[in-house]
């Protein structure tokens, strides 16, 4: 598989392994969000600030002008927008 990197308001491509960019997108997520609210101390903090990052997320289609979805299997996972996350951390 190829993964596809986008990048709001701008064309797709092709990269050569999820993990080069998703994990360090999704850490530097969760570094934002603890930087606002604080370190999980429990289970129940590791879900909430799983669930922060959903509910931030945003549709393949809405980062692309054409709406085109690029992800080329049929499990077209949201991309978390960190532009989205409260003002405390920006």
């Amino acid at each position: 598989m190829w993964p596809f990197c986008q990048r709001k308001g701008f064309a797709s491509g092709v990269i050569a392994a999820t993990s080069v960019m998703a994990a360090p997108h999704v850490t530097g997520a969760v570094a934002l969000h603890v930087a606002c609210r604080g370190r999980a101390s429990n289970a129940d903090g590791v879900v909430a600030i799983r669930q922060a990052l959903i509910s931030l997320s945003e549709p393949q289609a809405s980062w692309r002008a054409d709406h085109f979805v690029t992800d080329p299997d049929s499990n077209h996972e949201a991309l978390v927008n960190v532009r989205a996350f409260p003002s405390c951390v920006r």
